[in-house]
């Protein structure tokens, strides 16, 4: 028999060995059927691929055998003249073979591994509210994720399997003990959990989660969070500069730009009077409080102030953020305002327009000799070409004449 007919025994032999194998019948048509896995995680699918010999076939279709009920799906053939179909979202045990006419193939089984699959992991960052920052929901990717210090950050990791817990490793980037947070059911969805992080410092973390049947997750994702520090204000004076002058009766303007990355709580101005103990007053208004960039305006009356020619007055800027428990104090650099006479004024003024007007005269007269180096540069090159000597005598005559000149 197995010398006549050698397909016939090869169909019907493995009933004995194998009485539960599913084998397909006698057929000229011989169908191979192989899936691209044997084992899918929970969810996921599978690509079947099958290729016939023995004959033509113009139709197979993938016959799909879950929970004992039977489903028929057409198969696409490909260019090379293989057929394929995919299988997708798998939540049981699956059989399947291919028919085409009386042929078919042997039946198997694809196994779904029912571990939990980590499928997104979702960071809520809600900073401290001082910071006036909005709160953020974003998914973990490839970016890290910046926020002020103090954020508390909701990690929620999302599964395809219904999840018990799992866990979030915080490694701290200062070389602090790492943490091991629990991740807790989440009320409104079962394949979720979530976890609350303290962004203090900037930190690493690590994401595993574990199935209600107590099966741990054979991915985890990791992540980073940048904690941005609350930085000091910063001071810019616009007037006066750092070293001035005034008369007595002078009205000293003074402006100043205070600025801080989340706002502004107060800005003072602090000065002296000849080595006094410094004074101080507010200059930022009720309506700019908590602004992030405010110019703040003032002057120094020196007449109230009684000030008297000799008199130098010191004063600086101090400017405080919003910042609750520990604000953020910044100062400027010293300022020096020297009280003159109103005759010393006069006759400073009347010192700095004489140096000016003898600077312009000497820029004009370095005007005018510049002009006439270029005029000699200019006739030197022409006795240089090829003239007649007719042209070079009068050329010799205009360049003694400019030396004479000059």
């Amino acid at each position: 028999l197995w010398l006549a007919a050698p397909n016939i025994v090869l169909a019907v032999l493995p009933r004995f060995l194998d009485p539960s194998g599913g084998h397909p019948p006698y057929s000229s048509v011989v169908i191979d059927a192989q899936p691209d896995a044997y084992e899918v995680i929970y969810g996921g699918g599978v690509e079947i691929t099958a290729t016939t010999s023995g004959g033509a076939v113009d139709f197979l279709s993938l016959v799909v055998l879950q929970s004992a009920e039977r489903s028929e799906i057409p198969m696409f053939r490909r260019r090379d003249g293989s057929w394929r179909q995919t299988l997708a979202n798998l939540r049981e045990n699956t059989d399947f073979y291919v028919v085409g006419g009386r042929a078919r193939s042997r039946k198997q089984t694809i196994r779904i591994l029912l571990t939990p699959q980590i499928e997104r992991v979702v960071v809520k960052t809600t900073p401290p509210e001082y910071t006036r920052s909005p709160v953020e929901e974003r998914p973990l990717d490839e970016d890290d994720i910046r926020t002020p210090v103090g954020t508390i950050a909701e990690i929620r990791v999302f599964s395809n399997r219904p999840l018990r817990d799992g866990y979030v490793n915080v490694i701290p980037f200062s070389g602090a003990d790492a943490q091991t947070l629990p991740l807790t059911a989440s009320a409104s969805d079962p394949h979720c959990v979530i976890a609350e992080v303290a962004v203090v410092e900037t930190i690493a973390f690590r994401v595993a989660v574990t199935g209600i049947d107590g099966l741990p997750s054979r991915n985890e994702r990791s992540g980073k969070l940048i904690a941005i520090p609350d930085r000091r204000p910063t001071i810019e004076t616009l007037e006066p500069g750092a070293k001035s002058v005034a008369t007595p009766k002078a009205r000293v303007p003074i402006s100043v730009i205070v600025r801080d990355d989340y706002g502004i709580a107060d800005a003072l101005i602090l000065r002296g009077i000849n080595e006094s103990t410094e004074r101080s007053r507010r200059l930022l208004p009720t309506e700019l409080i908590n602004e992030r960039v405010a110019t703040l305006h003032t002057e120094f009356n020196l007449e109230d102030l009684g000030a008297q020619p000799g008199d130098i007055i010191v004063f600086y800027f101090e400017a405080t953020d919003n910042k609750p428990v520990e604000p953020n104090i910044a100062t400027s650099r010293l300022h020096w305002l020297q009280i003159i006479s109103e005759q010393d004024y006069i006759d400073a003024f009347r010192s700095r327009q004489a140096q000016q007007k003898a600077l312009n005269d000497y820029a004009a007269f370095n005007s005018y000799l510049r002009r006439l180096s270029e005029r000699a540069q200019s006739l030197t090159l022409a006795q240089d070409e090829d003239q007649t000597d007719e042209k070079r005598r009068l050329s010799r005559k205009e360049l003694d004449a400019l030396r004479q000149e000059m």
